[in-house]
């Protein structure tokens, strides 16, 4: 492949319950990234892809922004066409990380599963105090206003799943018009909810 995902910490607000990444404290160090842009600009392809995830790549924002500003350098001298992907649940986007993205041309990736009801369902906050879903809208509404390039993925549950449409049309009225539709994996979903999704898509 011409994209290579770098998880640059197991550090989160937030645990999903759908969510497949094991938590934890660790931070990916510098040196590991450049490791990783070296990796990927070492690719026969002319045109490729650094990707950034975690945890939540933002709360190890100053590896990203160093790693970002060390492969666009490198991408250059080699006459590579570089671009950044970055999957984030919005908690920590401020102006300053959407300068960057800005800059980069990042393609950010927001995970909001709809109103506040069925986000805070499956994502619970690791710390008390934190609403998930008033964090991520303000997030979210944040990256609407800079008009960053962002697309949100919307995850149905089997427990949300009949509410689809209706969440789908709650993110539409915040003003999101990119998004990525998928279904929560680990779990299982009945022959009923299953036909309710594709009721639902429909």
């Amino acid at each position: 492949k011409a994209n290579l995902q770098l998880f640059v910490t197991r550090r989160c607000q937030l645990r999903c319950r759908y969510c497949p990444i094991l938590k934890g404290d660790s931070l990916m160090p510098l040196a590991t990234a450049l490791k990783g842009a070296d990796l990927l600009l070492g690719h026969r392809s002319a045109r490729v892809r650094l990707d950034f995830g975690g945890g939540e790549p933002l709360m190890n924002f100053e590896v990203v922004r160093e790693s970002s500003a060390y492969a666009a350098r490198r991408a250059k001298a080699l006459g590579k066409n570089l671009g950044f992907y970055m999957v984030t649940n919005a908690v920590l986007l401020d102006d300053d990380v959407l300068q960057w993205a800005a800059e980069r041309g990042v393609l950010l990736e927001f995970s909001m599963d709809g109103a506040r009801e069925d986000h805070n369902r499956y994502k619970s906050a690791y710390d008390r105090g934190l609403d998930p879903y008033a964090a991520t809208r303000a997030g979210v509404e944040r990256a609407l206003r800079a008009g960053a390039s962002h697309f949100v993925i919307l995850v149905a549950s089997p427990s949300n799943v009949r509410r689809l449409a209706e969440n789908f049309e709650h993110l539409y009225e915040i003003g999101v018009r990119r998004f990525d539709l998928s279904y929560a994996i680990g779990g299982v979903w009945s022959a009923e909810e299953e036909k309710n999704f594709f009721a639902q898509v429909e």
